[in-house]
């Protein structure tokens, strides 16, 4: 098994700061990779029969290690950018995840 670690952030965006979300991302992506990990995918919730109650947006990262993901963390060409983070992002909550073959998980082989 391979040392990858995936992360589920459930993105909360202040009203109106979607563009500058993304101007972050831009930002932040190449840090990202530069430790090891990127975006997956990025997932908008789909509200049904009115306003959505949920995040804005679901993002999986990928990192090849909980140490690499600490180290883009920590990074201090990221923390220049905490300020733009944090007018874009109300809040964020974050997942460590798992992989489970489906295998293993349905006991079949």
């Amino acid at each position: 098994m391979s040392g990858r670690v995936c992360y589920l952030v459930l993105v909360f965006v202040r009203p109106g700061q979607e563009e500058l979300l993304r101007e972050y991302e831009r930002r932040a992506r190449p840090i990202m990779r530069r430790h090891g990990g990127d975006f997956e995918r990025v997932m908008k919730p789909v509200a049904r029969g009115g306003e959505a109650s949920g995040p804005h947006e679901v993002h999986l990262l990928h990192f090849d290690s909980a140490g690499a993901f600490d180290a883009f963390r920590s990074d201090p060409e990221l923390q220049r950018y905490t300020a733009l983070r944090d007018a874009a992002v109300e809040r964020a909550e974050l997942l460590t995840l798992t992989d489970i073959a489906l295998p293993e998980y349905f006991g079949t082989s």
